[in-house]
């Protein structure tokens, strides 16, 4: 099977550059205004009045889009190559994405797997614009917990498509709690819990009964983890333990890694600390 490097590469995305250089790519691809909203944002940034997710809406083709998210180049080569592996595991002849970005997951397995279809959801109307472009498919545009689902899906994907900015921390005590060999603290998880269900909600409403989600993201404990399967239990939605990971990746700021999980519909689902443990260690 095909190296994912290579397919982003095709598609633009910039591999082993320093992320300076990525900066200056991107702001010089750029229109002449948007170069400056670029530098009034990057002003934003350093005084911690914008992130970088204020940057998304700028790009207005394909290669701007692939520049800006070369800052994820090695995330985005092991994520696509995972998600190549659900989905082929899954029999997956239809996939959708959501928070889509502009489209590189969908695209990546429209060029793997023969006669899959593919579609998704994103806010922001100019990367959706670039992804149905991209795969040919048309994608929405919208906040996808506010948009009511069509359950005929045999995959829904999510590669980083929610923000951890939009949670609020913990009002409860810090303790300690121990899963596997991890401390976490038990409050902490325990108010995720609530804030992931309307997303693993929003996600389920696309997937066919006999239908899996796998979500790839900045899940950054193991108290998270299992906040997110606790969740996911909530909404009906059970681990596949032999298809979920954790996703090891080395980047020019160092060593990184992201838990991967995939969920199935079931009767009775549970997610014990034990389960986040397990999966927390891969």
């Amino acid at each position: 099977m095909k190296d994912p490097k290579v397919f982003l590469k095709k598609i633009g995305m910039q591999f082993d550059v320093k992320p300076a250089q990525i900066d200056k790519r991107f702001q010089k691809s750029l229109s002449p205004d948007k170069q400056d909203e670029v530098e009034e944002i990057w002003a934003m940034m350093s005084m911690n009045m914008a992130t970088g997710c204020d940057l998304y809406p700028l790009p207005e083709t394909l290669k701007q889009a692939a520049i800006l998210f070369s800052h994820d180049a090695p995330r985005y080569r092991a994520s696509l190559a995972w998600l190549r592996t659900v989905a082929l595991a899954s029999e997956a002849s239809s996939v959708f994405e959501v928070g889509s970005g502009a489209g590189f997951a969908s695209a990546f397995l429209q060029s793997e797997i023969a006669g899959v279809s593919v579609g998704g959801i994103d806010a922001i109307p100019s990367l959706v614009d670039i992804a149905s472009e991209l795969t040919g498919s048309e994608f929405a545009c919208g906040n996808y917990l506010d948009t009511e689902g069509r359950p005929e899906n045999d995959l829904v994907i999510c590669d980083f498509g929610f923000d951890l900015a939009n949670f609020h921390p913990s009002r409860k005590p810090h303790g300690t709690a121990v899963a596997g060999r991890y401390e976490y603290c038990p409050g902490c998880s325990e108010d995720f819990v609530p804030q992931f269900a309307p997303y693993f909600a929003a996600w389920k409403s696309w997937m066919r009964p006999t239908g899996r989600l796998a979500v790839v993201g900045r899940f950054q404990n193991v108290g998270m983890v299992l906040a997110a399967g606790r969740a996911a239990a909530s909404c009906g939605l059970g681990l596949v333990d032999d298809l979920s990971t954790k996703l090891r990746v080395d980047t020019p700021v160092g060593k990184q890694a992201f838990p991967a999980l995939v969920f199935e519909i079931s009767s009775e689902p549970t997610f014990t600390p034990e389960d986040s443990a397990r999966v927390y260690a891969r």
